[in-house]
């Protein structure tokens, strides 16, 4: 008996149904109604990571670097076998985006983190290893539109995407080179401020807000904590956004520590429902989500 696991998962409104990719099998896609019931199980004919709902009736799928195995593992092989990004629509594959050379990069190379697609605003951002480009998805197709451009103290060598070199290396590579960003991530647009993270060794889970009229550049962590966000701390985690506002979220414990500070300087000035939070939390308690609406000049 097949054991399954439960990954990431999208919601479809317009058919009132949640769509599931099972990790384990790695290509399926489970759809289910509210209620939890089973509606339909759908084989796609390659394995994939990660995943987005473009519309009712289309998904993209992000490969990382998939290398074929033995034919039969999967239902087919397609003339998408090497493209990291995939359309999906009423059941087939219908355009590859992204190819990449498995003589260059292999799966064994590639450091992931837990999401590629990133929905805000009606906006779908996707964004890949070892590449500083953000793309836009659409349903007919996609287009880069930001590139990040990093001193060459933290960029990857211009060839590391070309040379046959670095294949089977490139971990190993990083690892030397601890200051290299080799992912960008938990990528949103608010108005006009752009939040992400990126990661290197070195570096990880620090949230930059970039404001796309001004060109500058912030790091959430560096903004004080006063009346203007009820004295809470900004968190360390990017999870979503809406039209108006980002979520983040911060580790319980770290809050708890936190709430002392708050408490002995500021409690007086703080919400009611702020200070009724300060006074149920504990250690061991989911982390707090927190909702950020960032002005608007």
């Amino acid at each position: 008996m097949v054991s399954h696991t439960l990954t990431n998962f999208e919601i479809d409104d317009s058919n009132e149904q949640i769509l599931v990719r099972d990790s384990t099998i790695q290509n399926e896609i489970h759809r289910y109604t509210y209620d939890g019931q089973l509606v339909e199980t759908q084989k796609v004919p390659l394995a994939f990571w990660d995943m987005a709902l473009i519309d009712k009736n289309e998904i993209a799928l992000y490969r990382s670097f998939s290398q074929l195995k033995k034919e039969g593992d999967f239902l087919s092989t397609t003339d998408f076998n090497f493209h990291n990004l995939l359309l999906y629509k009423n059941s087939k594959l219908i355009q590859g985006y992204l190819p990449y050379d498995t003589t260059i990069t292999v799966q064994s190379d590639v450091l992931n983190t837990k999401k590629n697609f990133y929905r805000s605003n009606g906006t779908t951002l996707f964004c890949q290893p070892y590449d500083y480009k953000i793309y836009e998805i659409k349903q007919d197709g996609i287009r880069p539109i930001y590139e990040f451009v990093f001193p060459n103290k933290y960029s990857l060598p211009v060839d590391f995407n070309s040379d046959k070199s670095y294949c089977g290396k490139k971990i190993s590579y990083l690892k030397q080179k601890p200051d290299k960003i080799f992912t960008l991530s938990d990528m949103y647009k608010v108005g006009h401020q752009l939040y992400f993270t990126f990661f290197s060794y070195n570096l990880s889970s620090i949230i930059f807000a970039y404001d796309l009229n001004s060109h500058s550049l912030t790091p959430l962590f560096k903004l004080p904590s006063n009346k203007n966000v009820n004295f809470l701390p900004l968190g360390r985690s990017l999870h979503a956004a809406d039209a108006t506002s980002i979520y983040t979220s911060l580790p319980s414990a770290e809050f708890v520590k936190y709430s002392w500070q708050m408490k002995k300087m500021q409690e007086n000035q703080l919400p009611l429902n702020v200070r009724q939070l300060l006074k149920s939390i504990s250690n061991r308690d989911n982390p707090i989500i927190i909702q950020l609406y960032p002005k608007q000049k």
